[in-house]
């Protein structure tokens, strides 16, 4: 990538339906004592001033982000990050 492109990762606690590990000794499952997180990621384009969002239904929306990324600021501030979409795309293309 050059560097007019920015990409950030960001993840919510996974909290329920964790996935197992399992000992290769008993073959049985085991739980996975680690935090786990389901991602999504945030491209932003500096030039152009775009971000595109991958998204699945576990990770964070849009919103979240938008809230984490205030997080950041002052409380004072008289400005917030704000995401528009312009374009939305919630189905897999299939080419006939």
């Amino acid at each position: 990538m050059d560097e007019d492109y920015l990409v950030v990762p960001i993840g919510k606690l996974k909290e329920k339906n964790k996935p197992f590990g399992s000992n290769p000794t008993t073959e049985k499952l085991i739980d996975i004592p680690q935090d786990m997180f389901d991602v999504n990621s945030i491209a932003y384009h500096k030039r152009y001033r775009v971000a595109l969002l991958s998204s699945n239904l576990a990770g964070p929306n849009d919103n979240d982000i938008e809230d984490y990324f205030n997080s950041y600021l002052p409380p004072d501030v008289e400005y917030k990050v704000r995401l528009r979409p312009i374009m939305r795309n919630i189905a897999l293309e299939e080419d006939l």
